[in-house]
């Protein structure tokens, strides 16, 4: 992984030690480990608010016994927040292929995204690099 506070193995062994362990098996904590390096989250469970609490809560105390300086970040989302993070990626990856293919939808594109009245614009400006900011982050 790319963290400096945490390796592999303690990534893998706070997996499986916060779940039952009849819920995942060490390949499934290396896959989960592997997806979260390349894709920058996983979902670790879906279900009610206090299962994913729960679960939540057993790897920062797994954190805390494995004396690691910062937890693993993990955050309970609604999962109509993760149905829209998950569209608007799928939108973005079509629109960048859309841009390639043809350049007239990009002129468009960007003279209607740039082209906004004074009064809105420090709101578009803004929301643009708040909105960009923000999939850097989840992306990686």
């Amino acid at each position: 992984m790319n963290d400096a506070s945490h390796s592999v193995g303690e990534v893998v062994n706070t997996l499986r030690s916060s779940f039952e362990s009849s819920r995942l098996s060490p390949r499934q904590a290396n896959d989960l480990t592997e997806l979260v390096d390349r894709e920058g989250r996983a979902i670790l469970v879906v279900g009610e608010y206090k299962d994913c609490a729960t679960v939540r809560d057993r790897m920062h105390q797994r954190c805390r016994a494995m004396a690691m300086e910062t937890p693993l970040n993990t955050r309970v989302v609604p999962s109509h927040v993760v149905a829209h993070q998950a569209f608007a990626i799928r939108l973005l990856g079509w629109l960048v292929k859309l841009f390639g293919r043809c350049s007239g939808f990009r002129a468009l594109f960007a003279e209607v995204f740039f082209s906004v009245r004074r009064e809105t614009e420090e709101y578009t400006s803004r929301y643009y690099y708040k909105y960009k900011t923000a999939l850097v982050f989840v992306g990686r």
